[in-house]
């Protein structure tokens, strides 16, 4: 068992098959595990034929007969390698025996159908157990989202969870939205993981910092312009709350990619309702980028930001702002300070170096 155990753990599994029809033919008792771990290796591998043959060699076996977790192990190996004509007589077989719970028996083909992905199969076998009057449980409904995301059919894969959720038949699930919205980043489709996300806010699911730079990182590189202005609202309300490194970022991913809208309106978050300025070099990425813009409109919407926050964050931002205009050219800090003029800045010094 140990030796066989080893060619298995080194992917040697013709090597395991042929060690155990040794044990069989030398008329040791391989138990009940030795089963398990034989047909579970085949199964995953696809050699179904020979997990079939050693499936009938354990129903002959005096000692050892197949159990419950025997019939479920087949059923998900004949599910997910589309063996449906064999998965059915198993089925009738066991429904006749009455050894095992046919609803879970079920749930188990239509979980190894999802691991393929066969998913029109998995439909068909799901519309067979409503029929049947069976209801399958919240591990199917997960099963079938994964599966639609591994046969790349991510909108019915999202659609699917979305009518489970609402449904009441699955809670909602942080990992499976997870996988859904980098399955759409990886597709370059930065709409639908921006509703993913909105997916995991609406239902209470906080997600990671990492999460939104994902989806934002997305939109961007996409060139789609402004951020969902819903997408704003989700960085204001959900799970990020005073994190000055992760908004930091994005104002640089934002000015990175050249979106200083979309920058700008971070940064007026930050001091507005979280009472935060940004790290130094991510003020000055934004403020460089307006620098090249040169759009009244951006500065007006910087100074009223400043405007409304906290008297001790006018202080240190105002001193960043020095720091920037003392180093570029006079011009340029001249113009800046004009815009300044009419803004609680006006009240103090700034004088370019």
């Amino acid at each position: 068992m140990l030796a066989m155990e080893v060619f298995i753990e080194k992917h040697m599994v013709e090597t395991a098959v042929e060690m155990f029809q040794s044990i069989l033919k030398l008329h040791t008792r391989p138990d009940e595990d030795a089963y398990h771990l034989i047909l579970q290796v085949l199964l995953e591998s696809g050699r179904t034929d020979v997990a079939m043959e050693i499936y009938e060699q354990m129903k002959k076996d005096r000692w050892c007969n197949p159990v419950s977790s025997t019939f479920l192990l087949m059923l998900w190996g004949l599910g997910k390698t589309a063996k449906i004509g064999e998965a059915q007589k198993l089925l009738e077989d066991l429904k006749s025996k009455n050894e095992i719970s046919i609803s879970e028996a079920h749930c188990q083909l239509v979980r190894g159908l999802c691991e393929g992905p066969w998913m029109d199969y998995a439909v068909q076998a799901i519309i067979e157990m409503y029929e049947l009057g069976f209801e399958p449980d919240e591990n199917v409904h997960i099963s079938f989202v994964h599966g639609y995301i591994r046969a790349g059919r991510l909108m019915e894969a999202f659609n699917y969870y979305k009518d489970a959720v609402s449904s009441n038949l699955i809670a909602p699930k942080m990992d499976v939205l997870t996988l859904l919205l980098s399955s759409f980043c990886a597709q370059k489709n930065p709409e639908i993981a921006q509703e993913v996300l909105m997916a995991m806010v609406e239902t209470g699911l906080c997600p990671d910092p990492h999460i939104y730079v994902s989806v934002i990182q997305c939109v961007l590189e996409q060139g789609q312009g402004q951020l969902n202005p819903w997408l704003s609202g989700a960085l204001r309300k959900q799970g990020v709350d005073k994190d000055v490194k992760f908004f930091s970022s994005i104002i640089i991913l934002c000015t990175d990619a050249g979106d200083v809208e979309a920058a700008l309106s971070v940064f007026c978050q930050m001091v507005t309702y979280h009472s935060i300025c940004p790290e130094k070099a991510a003020f000055s990425a934004l403020v460089f980028k307006m620098f090249e813009y040169n759009q009244a409109n951006f500065w007006q919407k910087l100074f009223s930001a400043i405007e409304g926050s906290e008297m001790s964050l006018q202080t240190t931002i105002f001193q960043m702002v020095s720091d920037i205009l003392a180093n570029v050219d006079e011009k340029v800090a001249n113009h800046v300070l004009s815009l300044m003029k009419d803004t609680c800045l006006s009240k103090l010094t700034i004088r370019p170096k």
